[in-house]
């Protein structure tokens, strides 16, 4: 997506083998329905690419599904981002700036390089995991949402101005 989209994309949920990967270059405004991302799907967010995620919209990478934002990149808006339910060797990665509404760690592992602001979180499923290496603000861990199985190993900045719950916190030297 080199210019503007708005809309979803049929596609992309999709089971193996029938993976894609989606370079977003330009600006990407989904709909207020779901987008699906799976069956190995890979969205990539370069630089100067944004993806907004309306209110009432969600970006929810599933069976595999990654989103990788790289510096220069964001994921913006007020909707929710759910990140895969973990298998194997997969992970969702941001060098960019995510600030959305809601974020949903689904038993996948994240890796925070940059800057990464949340309303609310949600637990996901068991071994949600964080690695932080950036900065992370979050206003509140979202009620019964499973937060109790997060793990979060912290390098650098983690901040929660309310309630947060977590399974394990590992926090490193300088952070």
């Amino acid at each position: 997506i080199t210019g503007e989209w708005n809309g979803n994309i049929e596609v992309l949920p999709s089971e193996p083998p029938y993976s894609r990967t989606v370079y977003v270059s330009g600006k990407w405004t989904l709909s207020t329905q779901e987008q699906r991302a799976g069956g190995g799907t890979v969205i990539i967010v370069a630089d100067g690419g944004e993806i907004v995620i309306p209110e009432g919209g969600q970006l929810n990478c599933v069976n595999e599904g990654r989103v990788i934002v790289l510096r220069g990149g964001k994921i913006t808006g007020k909707g929710l981002l759910t990140f895969p339910n973990g298998s194997g060797d997969d992970y969702s990665y941001n060098a960019g700036i995510i600030d959305i509404g809601e974020l949903n760690n689904n038993g996948g592992t994240v890796y925070n390089y940059n800057t990464m602001t949340i309303d609310g979180i949600y637990g996901g499923a068991v071994n949600s995991t964080y690695i932080n290496h950036g900065k992370v603000k979050i206003d509140h861990s979202i009620e019964g949402s499973g937060s109790s199985n997060t793990r979060l190993k912290n390098g650098c900045w983690w901040e929660c101005t309310n309630k947060m719950e977590l399974k394990i916190i590992e926090m490193g030297p300088t952070s």
